[in-house]
């Protein structure tokens, strides 16, 4: 009990901490849905990727390391990377 107290901070009780792991459940299925509707666009994929990546970006309200773990999922490491980063630098660059 002292472990989870350390982790999730001194002034959260254990009922805090469940609904926390709750909401990363939700986070999760929301991943899997977008994993399915990626996965569907078959040679457009990458594309529809790289432009998630570009929304993460622009728009502030979409967390960035779900969609890096979601581009290694779906093309593995080294073209999950490569897309990452050419999203990324899209991104950037739109904003300057």
């Amino acid at each position: 009990m002292d472990k989870i107290a350390v982790f999730w901070g001194p002034d959260k009780d254990f009922d805090n901490a469940i609904k926390d792991l709750s909401s990363s459940k939700r986070l999760i299925d929301v991943l899997d849905i977008i994993d399915e509707k990626i996965s569907s666009l078959g040679i457009f994929a990458p594309l529809a990727f790289i432009c998630l990546e570009i929304l993460q970006i622009v728009a502030a309200f979409v967390p960035g390391a779900p969609v890096e773990i979601l581009g290694g999922v779906l093309f593995g490491g080294f073209w999950g990377a490569i897309l990452c980063f050419a999203g990324i630098f899209t991104g950037w660059y739109s904003l300057l």
